[in-house]
């Protein structure tokens, strides 16, 4: 646990020398906590938030370059300790879709949303909150991608999500 402390110090330390316009001092800060992180990953208990809040701190510097790598590197490292049973890894698959989406990388977040879109339903069930947000990401991207048809299902599996929830809060 002394690790993760050092790992996420190390972060706190980075901010706020970001936040001061320091960002060479910061840019040293979150690379040795992503090395510290990585060497960590080796060992039973890897420092999955650590990492995973890294590479949120670069996406919200708009450093998304960064960002795309460290969320990548995490994905293959979740993919190693979590199966599809795991509703992280989908909350990790979810993250970096997200950021491909932001990018308009929409081949690579397709197929993200898709797979934790499966997972969160075989987890959690259908007609979450989270599946909504998926549906309706996938129906723009097919839509982008000229897939109208398959657009049209996914959005109204969205919608029929939505008017449910609706339904269930006003009842």
């Amino acid at each position: 646990m002394i690790a993760t402390a050092v790992c996420n110090t190390y972060i706190e330390l980075g901010v706020t020398a970001y936040r001061q316009g320091y960002t060479d001092v910061a840019d040293t800060m979150l690379e040795a906590a992503l090395e510290e992180a990585q060497r960590l990953s080796n060992r039973q208990s890897p420092p999955c938030a650590v990492i995973n809040r890294l590479a949120h701190l670069h996406y919200q510097q708009k450093n998304f370059d960064k960002a795309e790598q460290v969320y990548e590197q995490v994905l293959l490292l979740y993919e190693r300790i979590f199966t599809d049973e795991d509703a992280i890894l989908s909350a990790m698959m979810l993250n970096l879709a997200e950021l491909y989406f932001s990018r308009r990388k929409y081949e690579l977040a397709a197929p993200l949303y898709e797979r934790a879109l499966h997972i969160d339903q075989k987890v959690i069930g259908p007609d979450s909150k989270t599946d909504e947000r998926c549906l309706l990401k996938l129906a723009w991207i097919y839509c982008h991608s000229e897939r109208f048809e398959d657009a049209h299902k996914i959005y109204n599996r969205a919608k029929a999500i939505r008017e449910a929830a609706q339904v269930r809060k006003a009842g």
